[in-house]
């Protein structure tokens, strides 16, 4: 083969190559135009116009974030277009749009304090639990000598002489396995009936068994105080949050409420010093810290096993604020940013034509 086609072969192969780079690159540099339609959850006597009025403002700050730009049209009193441009990261702007953050801050019940309840539902427990074979969770857990068949399933925390330990956060111990029959054991009117009414049980954070040999994992259960009413502090209160790398190396979101949320926080911390709190993520328990001393300023540090990737999502939607409506998107177009085509086809032209 002759060499000018060989030159000419390797040119056209080098050319395709860098062609498809430079334009994959710029692409991805100048990004997407991409459309939503959205289903927001309807609230009686809220129009369409009225929930994109409540859902720009937030949206718009969590856009300014990706350095991109967001409008909200109304096609149907059931539907919302959502145009967001540039995009470079289409999987991560739908996950902007549509996932919810939630934090909440309770306090929580000692074991103490419902001691008594406990005592009433485990004899009531022990007739529900009477064909279910008893596995034993931890000797000499239970409030009496008889057998109990409550605690195989939960063991409290309590000293070998029955003493209740007041230095423990959680109530108990249980195995993941158990949670299910303990759920329905607990939701069941019998024993709800017996225990505060504004009571809710969450589990904390999973832990391995501590022999080393059960093949079980382990749960704390905690008694959360819910008061029946909207948390002390949630979201909607926190004015910054950022996340980053704690003391110990492990990433962890620190965030700062209003100034009225502060105020609230000082309160709450004070009435609680020497106590614990339960700061709860997207309805799930992440942190029980017990509070030392009444804290002012608003200023928290939360982590609870976050990936830093996870962190500053949940940091950003935090100071963004909370999207007062559920959205469900059922339609997305994609199209480059307007123009963006034309600039990188320009690379191969001569330059006087590009203009």
């Amino acid at each position: 083969m002759k060499t000018w086609i060989k030159a000419g072969i390797t040119g056209s192969v080098i050319a395709a190559v860098f062609y498809f780079v430079y334009s994959h690159f710029f692409n991805q540099m100048a990004g997407y135009t991409v459309k939503y339609t959205v289903k927001a959850e309807r609230q009686k006597n809220v129009r369409a116009e009225d929930m994109a009025g409540k859902i720009m403002p937030v949206l718009e700050r969590r856009m300014s974030e990706l350095k991109s730009e967001v409008s909200i049209r109304v096609p149907d009193k059931n539907l919302l277009e959502i145009t967001i441009t540039p995009v470079t990261d289409t999987a991560l702007a739908r996950k902007t749009i549509i996932e919810n953050s939630t934090l909440e801050i309770r306090e929580i019940y000692t074991l103490k304090e419902i001691a008594s309840a406990i005592s009433k539902i485990a004899e009531i427990a022990n007739r529900l639990l009477k064909n279910r074979p008893v596995v034993p969770l931890a000797p000499n857990n239970n409030f009496s000598e008889e057998e109990n068949l409550f605690s195989s399933l939960i063991a409290f925390s309590v000293s070998s002489n029955g003493t209740i330990d007041d230095n423990m956060a959680h109530i108990g111990t249980c195995r993941a396995s158990d949670t299910a029959i303990l759920n329905r054991l607990m939701r069941d009117p019998a024993v709800r009936e017996n225990l505060p009414a504004d009571l809710e049980f969450m589990y904390g954070m999973a832990e391995p068994s501590s022999s080393g040999k059960s093949p079980h994992t382990f749960l704390y259960l905690y008694a959360i105080r819910t008061y029946n009413t909207e948390p002390v502090l949630r979201d909607n209160d926190i004015e910054t949050a950022t996340a980053e790398k704690g003391y110990n190396g492990e990433p962890e979101i620190r965030f700062r409420f209003n100034r009225v949320a502060a105020k609230e926080w000082e309160l709450l911390t004070r009435k609680n010093t020497g106590r614990f709190l339960a700061i709860i993520v997207n309805s799930k328990l992440v942190s029980v810290p017990r509070v030392n001393e009444p804290i002012m300023g608003g200023h928290v540090s939360l982590s609870g096993g976050f990936t830093m990737a996870e962190a500053e999502q949940l940091a950003q939607q935090l100071r963004s604020g909370h999207l007062p409506f559920t959205l469900a998107i059922i339609g997305e177009e994609i199209q480059p940013v307007p123009g963006s085509s034309n600039r990188f086809t320009c690379f191969f032209r001569p330059l006087h034509s590009c203009w």
